[in-house]
């Protein structure tokens, strides 16, 4: 599963497919786990990103913002 490693932070996203990027984004109180099904639905049309926001997840906390930018 890949992170980011970003200056004092992580981000941990799962990544699956290929094709256009999709990004899901996870809900309050769940993590880029709760994608997993749809992972593998999507991924034979699409490459899609599901990631954990600061704090949630395997992503670190992140107390202080980070900006962060991903090449497509």
């Amino acid at each position: 599963m890949p992170i980011s490693h970003l200056e004092e932070s992580s981000i941990h996203y799962l990544e699956s497919g290929e094709g256009k990027a999709l990004v899901i984004l996870h809900g309050l109180g769940t993590n880029s786990q709760s994608w997993r099904q749809q992972l593998g639905q999507l991924d034979d049309e699409f490459r899609v990103i599901a990631g954990d926001a600061p704090g949630y997840g395997e992503s670190s906390a992140g107390y202080r913002s980070v900006a962060f930018s991903y090449q497509i």
